[in-house]
């Protein structure tokens, strides 16, 4: 994912706590699960920005449509950034810098996934589109293609997922 200067100050602040980290952590296991947690934040609040903004627009049911469909094809991703998480805070040295890291990390990812949901290029462009409802029901169709898949938007962190998360 290329939003590498909100992505660096969020890497700053919130996984930022090196001093809190246990001695014997893996130091590619930690670039790696904090990489993967934050590309699927920022690919989940891409794709909410869209059904947020043209759930309404559309006006056929597609809006619902896309994002359950979307929900079921992703939801597996999305369970497996909680246990990415869980392996995250695992690294923590000690329970008091866990609980600190869990309280940093939930409010790190609540503000990228707000910041991707209100700032995404996918909606930009539709903003000052005449026919809202054709423009809208177009790009809810995109947001279940091959083209906007986890795989495609973020390679290295759908590699580790599939070799770290494969069941």
């Amino acid at each position: 994912m290329c939003q590498s200067r909100l992505i660096i100050a969020f890497i700053a602040l919130v996984f930022g706590i090196s001093a809190a980290r246990a001695q014997d952590y893996d130091q590619a296991e930690y670039d790696a699960v904090t990489q993967f947690i934050l590309d699927v934040t920022s690919f989940e609040g891409m794709i909410h920005s869209v059904f947020d903004y043209c759930g309404s627009r559309a006006k056929s049911p597609i809006g619902e449509v896309a994002q359950q469909q979307w929900t079921r094809t992703n939801q597996k991703l999305l369970d497996d950034r909680q246990r990415a998480e869980q392996i995250y805070l695992g690294m923590m040295d000690g329970p008091e810098q866990a609980a600190e890291a869990a309280a940093r990390l939930e409010a790190g990812l609540k503000t990228l996934f707000d910041n991707q949901r209100l700032n995404d290029r996918l909606v930009k462009d539709l903003v000052d589109v005449e026919d809202q409802a054709s423009a809208c029901a177009k790009r809810l169709g995109v947001m279940n293609s091959d083209s906007m898949s986890f795989a495609r938007i973020a390679p290295e962190s759908f590699a580790y997922w599939q070799a770290r998360f494969a069941d």
